[in-house]
């Protein structure tokens, strides 16, 4: 896609609701009609096209109620809790849920084939979540998004970017392919290890203190966090096995020195204390000094240079089961220091361990690379999105 461009080109303001119509056509006998496939908001995938998985109507034991109908290559939107940015093109004719709406082009001077990049731009998520109704299970309707107004290419310029955001969504899927084989290989691998390896826990590993609950609120209030200053590591910063500080907070360097006892050194390994148990983080060389925040849980191993082979370990998919059925809470799962200190690992003996982190790391090092590349594949096609639907600058 190197030197590619979309240009604004007489590119005309457009309302919605005048080149594309709702499709509103059901059947009470979708098998008498030749529809087996069923399509729930479930089957659909947040921000992905393909519609991978449906339901076998000739399988469901009662049936089914849905009776709104669609055909290959229309537009399914997912009209309630439209933050899920559900929407999907099928390949296949079917009958879906009445909290999906069927779209198709209505005026030639919009291609069908582009319909599904302006449903899946920010500007048309932000109106349909800006018409929604409803506390529990916000629903926007036809009506309200038939008003969506935004900028129309020419029917040129409309093929031209179906061509390159078709180019990121099969670099997307091959580097997600690739990665997820990355993942699937690391797992067996963990499963070798957890067969054959000896019976610890991660407390019998840990340094004497080693494992440590990240300040609470009346240790760190809200106002003291700022915009500059020493990072503070939550759950949401870990990127497994990494840190992430896009969106960091931090604290200013007198209040970090207040809470020196929570400063990470490098080799500390850091876990979510509630929420999505299967997140960790290995900290690195330029990550030491910052603080262990509230909501982690900071591990500090007697030996640190088994930190690699731990955090493999504590990914396995045996592990974040065991942390799940042992953690505590009835509306989110938490741990404590004792919950931690249990956790049972199986490692390789002392003196196979550099081979088996030599392994894993080649591995999530082409894991890593697969999700770098998707993820610029990713921000591409947001910029092209975002410049189709407001005929802004160039996108290259």
């Amino acid at each position: 896609m190197s030197g590619a461009t979309i240009a604004p080109d007489e590119w005309k303001p457009m309302r919605f609701g005048d080149v594309v119509r709702c499709v509103n056509t059901t059947t009470r006998d979708p098998s008498g009609s030749g529809l087996q496939r069923v399509v729930g908001l479930d089957h659909m995938d947040s921000e992905s096209l393909p519609l991978r998985r449906w339901d076998e109507l000739g399988l469901l034991p009662d049936g089914t109620s849905f009776s709104r109908t669609f055909r290959a290559g229309q537009v399914l939107f997912g009209k309630r809790r439209a933050y899920q940015r559900k929407v999907s093109v099928p390949d296949f004719d079917g009958i879906c849920s009445g909290d999906i709406l069927v779209f198709a082009v209505s005026a030639d001077e919009l291609l069908q084939e582009y319909l599904p990049y302006i449903v899946q731009s920010d500007g048309f998520f932000e109106h349909a979540l800006g018409t929604s109704a409803g506390s529990l299970s916000p629903r926007t309707k036809w009506q309200d998004l038939a008003n969506y107004e935004f900028l129309l290419p020419s029917v040129d310029e409309q093929l031209r970017a179906v061509e390159l955001l078709r180019q990121c969504d099969e670099l997307i899927a091959t580097y997600s392919t690739v990665s997820a084989a990355g993942q699937a290989s690391a797992e067996a691998f963990r499963i070798h290890i957890a067969h054959v390896g000896e019976k610890h826990t991660l407390g019998e590993l840990a340094a004497t203190g080693g494992i440590q609950i990240g300040p609470f609120g009346s240790q760190l209030h809200a106002e003291e966090y700022t915009d500059v200053g020493i990072p503070v590591v939550m759950p949401s910063d870990l990127r497994s096995p990494g840190l992430d500080a896009t969106r960091i907070r931090r604290v200013a360097e007198q209040t970090a020195s207040r809470l020196s006892q929570h400063r990470m050194q490098i080799g500390d390994i850091v876990l979510p204390r509630r929420g999505e148990l299967d997140k960790r983080a290995l900290v690195g060389e330029s990550e030491e000094g910052w603080l262990c925040g509230t909501g982690s849980v900071r591990v500090r191993l007697s030996e640190p240079h088994h930190a690699a082979l731990v955090i493999q370990m504590l990914a396995a998919k045996e592990s974040v089961r065991w942390l799940n059925d042992n953690s505590v809470g009835t509306t989110m799962p938490n741990l404590n220091s004792d919950i931690v200190n249990r956790i049972p690992l199986r490692l390789p003996k002392p003196s196979e361990r550099a081979v088996w982190v030599t392994r894993l790391q080649g591995v999530c090092s082409t894991i890593s690379l697969a999700e770098a590349t998707k993820a610029e594949a990713q921000r591409l096609r947001m910029e092209l999105l975002r410049t189709l639907c407001t005929g802004s600058s160039n996108v290259h």
